[in-house]
């Protein structure tokens, strides 16, 4: 699916004001290159899509279904993400900095290469993440879980996050929310 040339546009141009997309099924569609700055795509479907290189900063992406979306080199700084499911996504070179990913599922997402700093990944699920050579600088990351499998940017992050978190039953690892009143932990 290709959408129509208006999309080109940033939906800050529209007549009639922001693209309201929410709940909408772009299940596949071929969104490559797309400007969608500051849409509201809330709860909808775009499982198998492709948005590659595609400007979403500001993006409404709440509770969006992007299990194996290509979001390759992709814009996506102030996104908002919360409780997103992103199984096995391809964030390689994706700009998530100041992106909120509250309680999103990032089980086998591939974030190579991909810059977060300031991201709030509070709660998310990074269990079998790869995020070789990323950039979490100044990222919040209480509460994250994760497992074995996750690959962080370093062997330092690793451990950083290794002594950071508690085992749980299933045997994954949780970040703990050491001495933060708002939940928050932050590595710089």
């Amino acid at each position: 699916m290709r959408l129509a040339p208006a999309f080109a546009r940033s939906p800050l141009s529209y007549p009639w004001g922001i693209l309201d997309l929410t709940g909408a099924d772009l299940t596949g569609a071929n969104l490559t290159r797309a400007h969608l700055t500051g849409a509201n795509l809330a709860g909808a479907h775009l499982t198998g899509a492709n948005l590659t290189r595609s400007d979403l900063t500001g993006t409404n992406l709440t509770h969006a279904n992007l299990t194996r979306v290509h979001l390759s080199g992709a814009l996506l700084t102030g996104a908002r993400l919360g409780r997103a499911d992103l199984t096995d996504a391809d964030l390689t070179h994706a700009h998530l900095g100041d992106a909120f990913l509250g309680g999103a599922d990032l089980t086998r997402a591939d974030l190579t290469d991909a810059y977060l700093p300031g991201a709030r990944l509070i709660r998310a699920d990074l269990t079998g993440a790869n995020l070789t050579h990323a950039n979490l600088g100044g990222a919040h990351l209480a509460g994250v879980i994760w497992s074995e499998r996750t690959r962080w940017p370093t062997a330092a992050w690793e451990e950083r996050m290794r002594t950071a978190s508690e085992l749980l039953p299933d045997g994954r690892l949780r970040v703990r929310a050491r001495g933060a009143a708002d939940g928050a932990l932050s590595f710089v």
